[in-house]
């Protein structure tokens, strides 16, 4: 199974930034059906990738859940880039739907994670997303800032594939176009041309045809400014990512009725048109409907003109129907999250990890093992193992406290080696482990790893004659009616430890049977 899930993991990154199809969701589809509840990490991978398709076909509410959950998850600190990626998409999702409060939010959320985890890449996108709030505000000063932040940003990033320092530089072009400031403009053109010259495949071409169509424009160069139209025509007749892009199609729509070029204005209108029937955004159909409106105005009759006007109108209360729905979704994602912070605060504060042994401490293991066994599906069963070394005192006073510290360390090597695949382990006092294994359904797989934990054990000595050597009393028990809380659990195993200290010790004993 593992084999299998590895290969869907694989199939979701190859296809990550390909067209979104019903086979893309086949995948999500078959990598979900082998995950177990409590693979938090797999759960995480799998809300982000299917979280990002849903928002590419436009897909905004089945989004934000998958988006909002893969943010919620508990998962490996080398994952958060999922996290800053969420938050990064959600500001996006909100930023189509107008809310710039909310899509700042998320925007800064991306931006705190990505720099504490130093995500270079996360940094520069939170940055010009950041910028093109602004610049839709019309604060190009503002919008300029965040653009150099990010162009700064992507200088530290060599591993990125998507060139974003020519994005940075494209959106830098756009703004100097906006400003009539045509010799910085052209300066840009020029850095960009000297960095797209050996590779001319570049991910977000369409943000350089935006910029380049102002700036032939201005430059009354015709073939240029023509060619760069027709590739900006061509690829959203694609209708390739076509949300991805969609903010630059709604610039140069606008630009080209501000310049009147009817016939390039309608093409462009016509295919975002078509684009937006395939998915249920109103927040964009009411955008294109706003166009329709200037085009309208611009270049029809006045029939024609009252007609789109009414139109748009109808498409009014729609959107802000829509638009308070996805605030109340979102509020109400926004408490849960605090909740979680809230509860993640107070683990935190008991310190998870046990400093010598790197395992889970006394109150953190007690608190995930409870947390589990509230959650557990009655059908199955778990099981607990106490260690508790023998003689551990003796040594120590013997050889000393740092050869005691020493052995402490081994011993937690040995368990996480032995058990950490399938179980919790911490240290709950001295020299006492605790192993919580949330699947076991026999006594026999059970036994099998301990006897291997007490080979290896076989193999540590100490001393400055390697003549002290270590054993340690376990006792276990599993998780049945009598025992499906924690403090009966631990009684129970609790019990047998007694009973292999009892018999002679370096044993293991069990306090009930499945």
């Amino acid at each position: 199974m593992n084999q299998q899930k590895q290969k869907l993991m694989d199939a979701m990154v190859k296809i990550r930034f390909s067209p979104v199809e019903d086979s893309t969701f086949s995948i999500y589809e078959e990598y979900e059906s082998l995950l177990e509840p409590d693979y938090t990490d797999d759960i995480c991978t799998l809300c982000f990738y299917r979280g990002e398709s849903y928002f590419r076909i436009g897909k905004f509410t089945e989004a934000i859940t998958d988006l909002m959950k893969c943010i919620r998850e508990n998962k490996n600190p080398r994952l958060l880039w999922f996290t800053a990626c969420s938050y990064n998409i959600l500001g996006l999702i909100y930023s189509f739907l107008g809310n710039e409060f909310l899509s700042m939010k998320n925007y800064q959320h991306c931006l705190s994670i990505s720099k504490k985890e130093h995500l270079f890449h996360m940094i520069t996108v939170s940055y010009l997303n950041i910028g093109g709030l602004y610049r839709d505000l019309n604060d190009d000063g503002k919008a300029m800032e965040f653009y150099k932040m990010a162009e700064a940003s992507a200088g530290k990033d060599s591993s990125s594939p998507y060139n974003l320092e020519v994005l940075c530089l494209a959106y830098q072009g756009h703004i100097y176009c906006r400003q009539n400031k045509f010799h910085l403009a052209d300066a840009i053109y020029r850095r960009i041309e000297t960095l797209t010259a050996q590779d001319k495949n570049f991910y977000y071409s369409p943000s350089l045809y935006c910029f380049y169509i102002r700036l032939f424009y201005h430059l009354k160069d015709t073939r240029a400014f023509t060619e760069n139209l027709n590739a900006l025509l061509d690829m959203a007749a694609s209708r390739q990512d076509f949300l991805e892009f969609l903010e630059f199609y709604y610039d140069i729509c606008a630009y080209l009725i501000c310049i009147r070029h009817q016939e390039e204005a309608y093409r462009l209108l016509n295919c975002m048109e078509k684009s937006a029937a395939s998915t249920d955004l109103v927040a964009v159909q009411y955008r294109i409907a706003q166009l329709k409106v200037s085009y309208s105005k611009h270049f029809l009759t006045e029939m024609e003109y009252i007609s789109s006007c009414e139109a748009f109108i109808n498409l009014e209360e729609q959107f802000i129907q829509y638009t308070n729905h996805m605030k109340r979704m979102h509020i109400h994602n926004v408490e849960e999250l605090e909740q979680i912070k809230m509860d993640t605060r107070l683990l935190r504060e008991k310190s998870q990890i046990d400093q010598l042994t790197g395992l889970f401490n006394k109150h953190t293991i007690e608190y995930k093992v409870k947390e589990y066994l509230e959650t557990m599906d009655l059908g199955k069963s778990s099981a607990l193992l106490l260690i508790d070394m023998d003689n551990f005192k003796h040594l120590n006073d013997i050889l000393g406290h740092l050869t005691g510290d020493k052995v402490l360390k081994d011993i937690s090597a040995l368990i996480t080696e032995c058990f950490s695949e399938n179980a919790l382990c911490g240290r709950i006092g001295g020299d006492e482990f605790l192993v919580y294994f949330k699947q076991c359904n026999a006594q026999s797989t059970l036994a099998a790893q301990v006897e291997n934990f007490k080979n290896l054990m076989k193999g540590l000595t100490y001393g400055s004659e390697k003549n002290y050597r270590i054993h340690a009393s376990m006792g276990a028990a599993f998780t049945t009616k009598e025992t499906c809380n924690y403090p009966a659990l631990f009684v129970c195993a609790d019990g047998a430890l007694y009973t292999s200290k009892q018999q002679g010790k370096n044993q293991l004993s069990f306090g009930n049977t499945i």
